[in-house]
């Protein structure tokens, strides 16, 4: 098996040498495992079909925490070095790609890779905890507790709402100020959907 090695100078170029790739980002699709795509989305890009840029605040993020990550690991696991690579591995037979985040450098055992990953904490009690909430009364080393609620903010959500009337790009913005009235039947929407028992004694009497 031959692997090529390229070196990443621009995400528009990466971007670019993804697409004729299977990548590690997707291949759980192929499997019927990946949350978010699918083989035949994967089978229509390979083909040609080209979709929106896929880029959003939720990855955005992700690549702002990255660093943040490393950091951590290396401070939890001092005889580590870490060094981002930026490269792009392939294999040009099978088509299958991948971009390490970094390599992990010192360890008994040889070369590892480290894999930045970060999650909403709704996510973590989805996906992690099989469903269950974190009760607000578990300390988890912070200096304040508090219970935050996200409106999905597209067609769909806010016709779950019941606000489906209500244009999408008149809300997604926090100084939407010429839709604050749209911006508060959302609001009042979802603190209707509150669960006040959830926040046990924080209440008070």
């Amino acid at each position: 098996m031959t692997v090529e090695h390229r070196t990443i100078t621009s995400r528009d170029e990466w971007l670019r040498w993804r697409r004729q790739d299977v990548t590690a980002s997707v291949v759980g699709a192929l499997f019927g495992v990946h949350p978010y795509t699918t083989a035949l989305r994967i089978y229509a890009e390979k083909r040609g079909v080209e979709f929106p840029d896929a880029d959003n605040k939720t990855m955005r993020r992700g690549r702002w925490l990255e660093p943040a990550v490393a950091t951590a690991v290396e401070e939890e696991r001092p005889d580590w070095k870490l060094r981002a690579p930026r490269l792009y591995l392939r294999d040009p037979d099978l088509r299958l790609g991948c971009t390490p985040d970094y390599f992990i450098e010192g360890d008994p055992r040889g070369l590892g890779v480290l894999q930045c990953k970060t999650v909403a904490p709704s996510v973590y009690a989805r996906d992690w905890l099989g469903g269950s909430e974190i009760p607000l009364t578990t300390d988890l080393g912070r200096a304040f507790l508090y219970a935050r609620y996200d409106a999905l903010l597209t067609k769909d959500g806010l016709t779950s709402l019941e606000c489906g009337d209500i244009d999408p790009a008149h809300v997604s913005m926090l100084d939407s100020v010429e839709y604050m009235k749209e911006l508060d039947r959302v609001g009042c929407a979802v603190g209707a959907r509150v669960d006040v028992s959830k926040f046990g004694p924080l209440l008070g009497d």
